[in-house]
């Protein structure tokens, strides 16, 4: 089947290997080590959002070799290429948990992923002074979650035209608690929304969408089966494309529904050993004008 030509999975996992003693007795520092899995066989049921809850899912890797498993702990950092001949970052995150099981005679490990844990895990503590604009004080924020964890990953990208000049402190403020908390309330405030991508950190209206160009979505370009409305707003099922993402301005041709839609989530579901596609299962509401 020609949806089934050429594709490929590709999985990294950066993996950190504490201080220990060789074979020789030498002592070995703590280092991070790249492993990179091709050929295995690779599935993935994975959920992004719009909210600032952390986004989750399973991957799981058939066949590996016991020396390899025994590498990966809890706080290892997974991501997942995907795609037909080329492949592009679908997923990444955090793996929270490592579990072994057979099937039958196959071993699986099962990978537990979290994107977004390290802002969740983030406490505030910032003082900023009369005058402060409130996209600034996000910028702060969302960079101590870099701070803390160490991470390169944490990146902010404001999607608005919402300026926060008219909204700047009017005097001193005090930020103390879990940042998540603390960067719902500034958002709200200005009739915003933040969510997090990857370890990308996006600010958007509440109503509105990323700045990124618009995906076309139709028969043409992958839509499966026919869109349908939801007490949410909009169900639609594609091919996967790793374009689709939270956030995301979509304009949907279809027989039954067309229009412009903005993203809310998308599940990225597949298994390439599976005599089926790979695909992103979206849910949408109307762009308001």
């Amino acid at each position: 089947m020609p949806i089934l030509f050429n594709r490929r999975v590709e999985l990294s996992i950066i993996t950190t290997q504490n201080e220990r003693v060789n074979e020789l007795g030498q002592l070995v520092p703590a280092n991070d080590e790249i492993i990179t899995i091709n050929g295995a066989r690779i599935s993935f049921d994975f959920t992004k959002s719009v909210t600032s809850s952390p986004n989750r899912g399973i991957v799981k890797v058939w066949g590996l070799a016991r020396n390899t498993i025994n590498k990966f702990i809890a706080g290892d950092t997974l991501s997942l290429n995907i795609g037909y001949q080329d492949a592009f970052e679908a997923l990444s995150g955090e793996i929270s948990a490592v579990r072994s099981v057979k099937d039958g005679e196959s071993k699986i490990v099962e990978f537990e992923l979290i994107d977004g844990l390290e802002i969740e895990g983030t406490t505030a503590n910032r003082s900023f002074g009369a005058g402060t604009n409130p996209l600034d004080m996000l910028k702060t924020l969302f960079g101590d979650v870099k701070l803390n964890s160490l991470s390169d990953l944490i990146s902010v990208v404001i999607s608005t035209d919402v300026d926060g000049e008219g909204d700047a402190l009017k005097s001193d403020l005090v930020v103390s608690g879990p940042i998540v908390d603390q960067t719902n309330n500034i958002t709200e405030d200005l009739g915003l929304r933040w969510f997090n991508d990857g370890g990308v950190v996006h600010i958007i209206k509440k109503d509105g969408s990323t700045l990124e160009e618009v995906i076309e979505v139709s028969g043409k370009t992958g839509l499966i089966d026919s869109p349908a409305r939801t007490e949410q707003g909009i169900s639609f099922k594609t091919l996967l494309n790793t374009r689709l993402t939270p956030g995301r301005k979509v304009d949907l041709t279809s027989e039954e529904i067309n229009g412009l839609l903005v993203v809310q989530s998308v599940r990225l579901e597949g298994d390439n050993e599976q005599e089926q596609p790979f695909y992103s299962h979206c849910e949408a509401v109307e762009l308001v004008s």
